[in-house]
C-alpha cells in the first residue's frame, strides 16, 4: 500500500531528500513513496552490515544510497574502517548498472577520512561530531570542503 506524502519543499532549503530508512534484509519496493514532487527523492539509509545483494534491484528507483559509517544511535563514534570498501563497492555497482544514484557516508566522517571518502565514490558526507565539537566549526566546515575538493579536481 502506497501512502500520500506531505509537500517537503522548503523556501530556505530548496528541495529536501527524502530517505526511505532501511534495516534488515533487504528493502521492500511495495513500501516506497512514489514520487510526487519533482523534489522529493527516493533514497535508502543502510545500516553498517547492508548486503549489497539485497538492493541490486532497487539502484535503478534510488537517488541516493547512504552508507552508515558508524552504528547509529549517538554521536562521536568511531568510524568503521570497512565502510571505504563498502563505497567503492558501491560506486562500482553504480558505474556497471548505469545507475544515478549519489552515494552518502554518515558517521565518523572527519578531515581524517574526507578525500579517501570522495576518493572512493562518496558524493555526499554527513560530519557531526567533528564539525560541532571543532573549537571552530566554519574552519573545520571549510577543511572537509577543501578535503573533498581536492580530490574531485
Amino acid at each position: 500500500q502506497r501512502f500520500p506524502l506531505p509537500d517537503f519543499r522548503s523556501p530556505y532549503l530548496g528541495p529536501q531528500p527524502i530517505q526511505h530508512r532501511h534495516q534488515g534484509n533487504g528493502p521492500d519496493p511495495a513500501l516506497w513513496f512514489p514520487h510526487q514532487h519533482d523534489e522529493v527523492k527516493e533514497g535508502l539509509d543502510g545500516p553498517g552490515h547492508l548486503l549489497f545483494h539485497s538492493i541490486e534491484e532497487v539502484l535503478d528507483a534510488l537517488d541516493l544510497v547512504c552508507i552508515m559509517s558508524v552504528n547509529p544511535g549517538f554521536g562521536g563514534q568511531k568510524f568503521i574502517e570497512g565502510t571505504v570498501d563498502k563505497v567503492s563497492r558501491l560506486r562500482a555497482m553504480r558505474k556497471e548498472g548505469e545507475h544515478e544514484f549519489l552515494i552518502e557516508v554518515d558517521g565518523g566522517v572527519g578531515r581524517q577520512n574526507a578525500g579517501i571518502l570522495v576518493d572512493a565514490g562518496a558524493d555526499v558526507l554527513v560530519a557531526g561530531s567533528s564539525v560541532f565539537k571543532a573549537e571552530d566549526p566554519e574552519a573545520e566546515v571549510a577543511v572537509l570542503k577543501a578535503a573533498g575538493t581536492a580530490v574531485v579536481q
